[in-house]
């Protein structure tokens, strides 16, 4: 009560506070600069120590994107009150647009009503008349409905590429300069002469990056073509395990509200990586039909001037990104480069001017592709140009496996000397993980789509024996697989085998299905312990075509034995790499198959027998908890109102009768699902460090659940508590269900109330009351019989339970 009282007051406070000269939209009307408006001032000679948040604003327990409108929810005993509308907007601040809600009375800007005895209508603020329209009413939120659905957006304009170098840079100062900056904006400073190369998906209003660039960056923003600071996100300086294998530089801009989505759209967003000593390259975020089928990329690097900078280096900010695709079907297969460079031609170069491609070896020993293209119309900070060629099989062997330089060079005979830039082609700058539950249930679907209306090997019908007989047993095969392409182009691997039965075990990769399944490659030498056991390892040579069946989603993961010859299999998704995704390794998900601490474990049947999954777990820099949940086929689906829950389930430590803290984090209906930004306190934190935490999957229904261990989850050291000799921890966070006082005595743990024998001692007897145990001795009435007897009773009940 008191709380809403308070909340009441602050919306009468803004209702009163009138809307500021700040408040703008992005690209809604000009902004003065006079100096450099990416040089990030509070970062100077520092590191970020945390990111900005993101403009939105929260409002209760709800976020709101940047241009929504609602009515104040106050919650009980107030309700929504329609004549308070709130509205969430933008303000700048410094360079920065942050959100802010605003929320104002509108009872006194209801039109007049238009009849003698108007009625005030359920959910509104205004009277109204019949035949009245809420065109113009104040109590109605109208907001704009978006021009495309969300399928649309995804499909239409999903991959964006950018090219950042001391050249593209001059877009953003010509982009302030023509808002109306007062003086001469320059460039930012890149005395580096850096060059980078950016790839972008946009999924679920989520935008993932990539960059590949020879330095690693401190920072990156997003900055609309005023200058405005959208997003900015720090950079760590030591990677993750995945991106120092890569190279590359992987992160995700949450939530993008709709008017940053429009930039987006309409290749108005422009992106900015800085470093320490402050140099910044800037790029437009571009649409680019090939980045759909791209395989390869390269980063073109100024050639034989790599530290010159100024008027006497003509390629002082010049830079160049190729996306390649490959086809290695057909007769003859083929190359498609597509380029963006910019920094080889001169003023004079205005029309038609020729550009030199080539393909060839690090030593120049062979040439695999040379092409003379024609640019119709130079520009300085950005060209396009693309080649298709045929190659050879060995040629294609050679592109694949990071042999051959890419060059582009200006072939104008105004040139006394070439210009050119170069860089070695490598495996696509796209953040990417390749994933794989491993389940009984896709096993018996590849056999049975093979057997079909012939099924004379009887594969079919054996593999749905496997899945039925799978569910009979307490413990069931489960598995999960994901792999990556490093920087060299080998083929990175991790597969997690549980309950694997028979001696021999033969764990392939392979493409096809069923009777046409093809091995492609053979990982069970590197398995080890094949019952319950791992397989790390890498493939050095992989082959044009299992390049392209990857990328395609065409390769699987499959484990066989002496007695099936599938018996868990998993298809490869891809799935970009951030947050959740970006940490060592996720953790696999099987039936649970009793509660937790216990020791007697129940038999699981139905369709949750053959169900496996696998979820990350990542602790990010503001100590939130980030998620990235997916189960394999056949998991059915939930609906609003009957949805899966993600719980995360936690005991102070490992012991038989532990009492068990259970917290809800989310409701999802799909069979792969994210999230984020979920606070923890500081004792469920401690929790997941020490590995004492268990992540549920729980489904529709709730007759089952799957559950995972939590054992690898790892949680910056400043996001644990610092307890001195005089605090007290924390009790049990308000959200998650109360723990029930239980005592803990000879390893083992007791509710409240419960009385025992000591395990150690028959004659003592003890009981729990209110978190403390009390014992007390048996107090034994006399006897007639002989003592030796009772002796040797003692003798043989105190071995029995020593034992």
């Amino acid at each position: 009560m008191a709380a809403a009282a308070l909340l009441w007051l602050a919306l009468l406070a803004l209702a009163a506070a009138p809307l500021g000269a700040q408040g703008r939209m992005p690209g809604s009307g000009p902004l003065e600069r006079h100096n450099n408006p990416l040089i990030d001032e509070a970062g100077r000679g520092g590191h970020h120590k945390h990111n900005a948040r993101n403009a939105e604003c929260v409002f209760g327990k709800q976020t709101r994107e940047l241009g929504s409108t609602w009515f104040a929810d106050l919650g009980p005993p107030f309700g929504v009150m329609y004549c308070i509308r709130c509205e969430c907007i933008p303000i700048q601040k410094k360079r920065r647009i942050v959100a802010r809600v605003q929320c104002r009375n509108i009872k006194h800007e209801c039109p007049e009503p238009t009849c003698d005895e108007p009625v005030l209508l359920p959910n509104r603020c205004c009277k109204t008349c019949p035949g009245d329209s809420d065109a113009h009413s104040p109590d109605v939120v109208q907001d704009v409905a978006p021009t495309v659905s969300a399928e649309e957006e995804d499909k239409n304009w999903k991959h964006f590429a950018a090219l950042l170098s001391g050249r593209t840079s001059r877009l953003l100062a010509h982009a302030v300069q023509g808002a109306g900056a007062q003086g001469l904006v320059a460039p930012p400073r890149n005395a580096g002469n850096h060059v980078a190369t950016a790839r972008f998906t946009f999924h679920r209003k989520s935008l993932y990056y990539s960059v590949l660039t020879p330095r690693r960056p401190r920072a990156i923003q997003f900055v609309d073509r005023e200058g405005s600071i959208l997003e900015e996100q720090a950079i760590p300086a030591a990677g993750s395990a995945y991106q120092n294998a890569t190279g590359k530089v992987c992160g995700v801009w949450r939530r993008l509200s709709r008017d940053y989505r429009r930039l987006l759209r309409e290749e108005r967003l422009l992106v900015t990586l800085l470093w320490d000593n402050e140099d910044s390259v800037t790029g437009s975020v571009q649409r680019a039909r090939s980045l759909g089928s791209e395989l390869l990329s390269a980063l073109l690097l100024p050639h034989g001037h790599p530290h010159g900078h100024g008027e006497q280096n003509p390629l002082a900010g010049a830079g160049g990104t190729a996306v390649v695709s490959i086809s290695s079907s057909g007769p003859a297969p083929s190359v498609h480069i597509a380029l963006l460079f910019n920094g080889i031609f001169s003023p004079q170069d205005v029309l038609d001017v020729p550009v030199s491609v080539r393909l060839e070896t690090a030593d120049g020993s062979r040439q695999v592709l040379e092409e003379t293209l024609r640019v119709a119309k130079p520009a300085a900070e950005l060209n396009e140009a693309a080649v298709t060629a045929a190659v050879s099989a060995s040629d294609l062997r050679l592109l694949t496996r990071g042999k051959l330089i890419l060059t582009v060079a200006s072939a104008s005979p105004r040139r006394s000397r070439e210009l050119a830039l170069s860089g070695g082609v490598q495996p696509r700058a796209v953040c990417e993980v390749f994933q794989a539950p491993l389940s009984v249930m896709e096993a018996a679907a590849d056999q049975l789509e093979d057997g079909g209306a012939s099924n004379s090997s009887g594969q079919g019908m054996n593999a749905v024996g496997t899945a039925e007989a799978g569910s009979a047993h307490v413990d069931r095969p489960a598995g999960q697989a994901w792999l990556y392409v490093d920087r060299h182009g080998a083929l990175v691997y991790s597969v997690q085998l549980s309950q694997i039965p028979g001696e021999t075990t033969l764990l392939t990769l392979v493409s096809g299905r069923g009777r046409r399944s093809v091995e492609l490659e053979d990982l069970t030498p590197s398995l080890h312990a094949s019952n319950a056991g791992w397989a790390n390892g890498s493939v050095s040579r992989i082959s044009p075509r299992e390049l392209e069946q990857l990328y395609a989603g065409e390769l699987a993961v499959n484990v066989a034995t002496g007695s099936a010859a599938s018996l868990v299999r998993g298809r490869l998704v891809a799935r970009p790499v951030a947050e959740a995704r970006d940490s060592p390794q996720p953790i696999l998900l099987t039936p649970k198959q009793g509660p937790t601490g216990s020791n007697v474990k129940i038999p699981v049947r139905g369709v949750a027998a053959n169900l496996t999954g696998m979820v990350w777990f990542a602790i990010d820099p503001e100590c939130n908890l980030n998620y990235d949940v997916s189960l394999s086929p056949g998991a059915p689906t939930g609906t609003p109102t009957a949805p899966l829950h993600l719980a995360l389930e936690q005991v102070p430590f490992l012991a038989p009768g532990a009492p068990v803290s259970r917290r809800v984090l989310d409701e999802f209906t799909t069979p792969q699902h994210e999230g984020g930004g979920i606070q923890l306190s500081h004792a469920e934190l401690s929790r997941l460090d020490a590995g004492v935490s268990y992540v549920d999957v729980v489904l529709p229904d709730g007759s089952a659940e799957l559950r995972g261990e939590l054992r690898q989850v790892k949680v910056p050291a400043f996001c644990l508590p610092h307890y001195s000799d005089n605090d007290v921890p924390a009790s049990q966070p308000s959200d998650s269900e109360p723990e029930t006082p239980h005592c803990f005595h000879e390893t083992r743990f007791y509710e409240d109330g419960a009385q025992w024998t000591s395990a150690h001692d028959p004659c003592t007897m003890c009981s729990c009351h209110r978190t403390r145990v009390q014992c007390d001795a048996v107090v034994c009435p006399p006897l007639s019989c002989a003592t030796s007897a009772i002796a040797m009773w003692l003798i043989r009940n105190v071995n029995n339970r020593l034992d």
